[in-house]
């Protein structure tokens, strides 16, 4: 298995540094580093620097820049470092360069993402002119002085768990919810998300470390300075794939009309391969765009998100489908890297975008979105597209025993007019969903109470809803009534059982509630109960999900063991679901 040995003056020394939240750093830092440093270093600790070191060889010619908004992309605000006149050096002007950020610190700094833009006509001091161009990040982990290598952002995925994980946390129901404005790329939100960054960096750690293959801070230090010709060999083929990878990226932005900057990186499933006994033929990427425009005349800010991962990148530039598990992945199905290709190859693929206005209705934000999805299942391929109008509303609560945070969100969702792809085997027929949902989170417990309703056409509760809002048609929705209209099916189980005799024949209305409790900021599942209206003589049904202790996971498997429909479901479910407080 691959090793590495520990490094020199300024090898990163601790973990704490960059685990540490905005309001104990200067403390939990300053004492690990003198602790450790004085053992490998007689210097003592060092401040946070502003200089850089890109390396492949050392690289100058690059652009490099820290990522504040963490959409792995530079935006105004963001400025470049300056090169050195030593070879791979880059300097930041703290003093003055980011006076777009409020409250702009060298510790936030410290643990944001860089980004090292590696053009053609850079110059590799090891290798010479780069006649590819190639991206590396850095993602935050220990140390006060930077190097961005091959091997500093192969944990990249962890920004999107990260940002999933804090979105869950304060209540947002999708990755737009979460966009942070440059200015505030030192503040609250982005401050979390830090947090939660380093604490999945720990783990990863943990994880390479308990399989043998590295100590991941030894990985963030400067193999060249070290002589490490090992490491160095292992990073000019890792660089050789990255290379393969812009490829993708430029046929990414093409499909998108060069209006959106993707980032392609290495899989957190690339360390197997790249750390492991066998040759290194293929190696998995994500991709991901990031995008929020400016507002137009009518308040409507454009949005594109996509995410995925798992198809592999061969250093020839061919693509296979992560599935392959072939040991010499040129003995897999290969394609060159068209759109439709990534797409078809992918392990997993989400993609949404549309348009963002929070001035039609005061206080809630407004999106309306297409979603294309895919999700490679055991023995099936699950593909859904949809397009989706949303409305997000922060609750006010005032008086005792209000929540930390109530939000509010409808949603209405739909397929009307879309065709499978090719190769899909699980694709849902036309539907029309409306969904409403509350959230109340308190310091050590979690409320998710939600409603589902399915809608025919010519439905007695929904008979008109909009169904035409994406694109120029957005303007033509009257958007307060679709607001008010389902603000109102926001309803306890009460309220859901007197709608049944309006349900026609295939409608129904499914209403739930999951409590939680929350220890140290995680949320563990305590009880799920499902109560199902269905029209007509259908009978209603009550569903207690079981909880597995191991996994803290519910089995939606096995729900069928304590389903109970028809008499006594409306009394099995009552005392869990009605317990939701409204506070209205």
């Amino acid at each position: 298995m691959w090793r590495w040995g520990r490094g020199g003056d300024d090898t990163p020394t601790t973990l704490q540094a960059s685990t540490s939240t905005t309001s104990t750093t200067s403390t939990t830092s300053s004492t690990s580093s003198t602790s450790t440093t004085s053992s490998t270093s007689s210097s003592g600790p060092k401040a946070y620097s502003n200089k850089v070191r890109v390396i492949d060889g050392y690289i100058t010619g690059a652009n490099v820049f820290i990522d504040f908004n963490y959409n792995l992309k530079q935006d105004t605000g963001e400025p470049s470092a300056v090169a050195s006149t030593e070879d791979g050096l880059y300097e930041f002007d703290f003093d003055n360069d980011f006076i777009a950020i409020t409250d702009f610190s060298s510790d936030c700094a410290k643990k944001r993402i860089q980004v090292a833009q590696v053009s053609v006509g850079a110059t590799d001091a090891e290798l010479g002119t780069v006649n590819k161009a190639f991206t590396m990040y850095n993602i935050p982990y220990g140390g006060n002085f930077v190097y961005i290598t091959p091997f500093t952002g192969m944990f990249i995925d962890l920004l999107r768990d990260a940002k999933k994980e804090l979105e869950s946390n304060l209540g947002m129901a999708n990755k737009a919810s979460l966009a942070i404005n440059v200015a505030d790329g030192c503040g609250s939100i982005a401050n979390s998300l830090a947090s939660k960054i380093a604490s999945r960096s720990s783990i990863f750690a943990s994880k390479m470390s308990s399989k043998g293959y590295a100590v991941l801070q030894d990985l963030y230090g400067d193999y060249v300075a070290n002589l490490d010709n090992q490491t160095k060999q292992k990073a000019e083929t890792v660089v050789g794939f990255l290379k393969a990878a812009d490829d993708i990226r430029v046929v990414i932005k093409a499909h998108y009309n060069d209006k959106y900057e993707p980032s392609v990186a290495l899989s957190e499933e690339a360390v197997d391969t790249v750390f492991g006994v066998n040759s290194i033929t293929a190696l998995p990427i994500s991709i991901n765009i990031n995008h929020q425009g400016e507002a137009d005349s009518d308040g409507w800010k454009p949005t594109q998100y996509l995410s995925s991962s798992g198809v592999k990148v061969l250093a020839n530039g061919k693509i296979a489908k992560a599935t392959c598990t072939e040991t010499d992945t040129n003995n897999c199905e290969l394609s060159d890297p068209t759109y439709s290709n990534i797409k078809k190859n992918l392990d997993w693929y989400l993609s949404y975008g549309g348009s963002e206005n929070e001035s039609l209705i005061s206080g809630t934000r407004i999106n309306s979105y297409f979603r294309d999805a895919k999700y490679t299942e055991i023995n099936d391929i699950n593909c859904q597209q949809s397009v989706e109008l949303q409305f997000n509303t922060p609750k006010t609560c005032s008086g005792e025993n209000c929540p930390e945070s109530l939000s509010r969100e409808q949603k209405l969702t739909h397929n009307y007019g879309f065709e499978a792809w090719e190769g899909c085997t699980i694709f849902d027929n036309p539907y029309l969903y409306v969904f409403t949902e509350q959230q109340n989170v308190f310091e050590t417990t979690k409320d998710h109470f939600g409603l589902q309703y399915y809608f025919k056409p010519g439905s007695n509760i929904y008979p008109n809803p909009p169904i035409d809002f994406m694109g120029a048609s957005k303007n033509n929705v009257d958007y307060v009534t679709a607001y008010n209209k389902m603000q109102s099916l926001l309803v306890d189980m009460d309220g859901a059982v007197a709608l049944k005799s309006q349900l026609i024949e295939g409608e129904w209305i499914s209403i739930e509630l999951n409590k939680m409790n929350m220890v140290n900021g995680n949320e563990v599942n305590v009880k799920k109960m499902n109560y199902i209206v269905n029209s007509g003589s259908g009978n209603d049904i009550c569903r207690n999900y079981p909880l597995v202790s191991e996994t803290n996971e519910y089995d939606y498997s096995n729900y069928l063991e304590t389903q109970i429909e028809g008499d006594g479901a409306y009394a099995a479910c009552y005392d869990h679901i009605n317990s939701f407080n409204f506070y209205d």
